[in-house]
């Protein structure tokens, strides 16, 4: 008997920090979305982070990738790399092979070696492709 009300201020002090928390996000949400329109890199690749990710609201991958791109055409390197994966995937978004190119070129020479690693294996398998891919992400400096 006594452990009941132990467990109601368990259950009570759980309900309190789950509010809390999302309260939280609410203001990360915001600050970032604040600091991505003044361009900040960090934050936009923070915000597409957010969007991607269905703990603080629903996935939005579409947006997210928008982000990733802003992110990283303001010199955030993880976010090129996240953005090729993306779009190389096709994971909530149309698949876009030769756009992926672009991202891990550049993610690749601003020192990125996964990005790197990865344009060689797309070379690789699909050594048709390889020259326009080539082409497409020289064009695209």
């Amino acid at each position: 008997m006594t452990f009941k009300p132990l467990i109601g201020l368990l259950l009570l002090t759980t309900l309190v920090s789950a509010d809390r928390y999302s309260m939280y996000d609410k203001y990360e949400l915001n600050l970032y979305t604040k600091e991505c329109s003044d361009s900040n890199p960090k934050a936009c690749k923070n915000l597409a982070d957010i969007y991607m990710d269905d703990e603080v609201i629903p996935p939005n991958k579409p947006k997210a990738l928008g982000l990733y791109k802003k992110a990283c055409k303001a010199g955030n390197t993880s976010a090129c790399l996240v953005a090729g994966t993306i779009l190389e995937s096709g994971s909530g978004v149309e698949q876009d092979l030769y756009e992926s190119v672009i991202y891990f070129d550049i993610a690749c020479k601003r020192g990125s070696s996964l990005a790197c690693k990865i344009l060689s294996t797309m070379y690789k398998k699909n050594s048709k492709k390889a020259e326009a891919y080539k082409k497409l992400s020289q064009e695209y400096k």
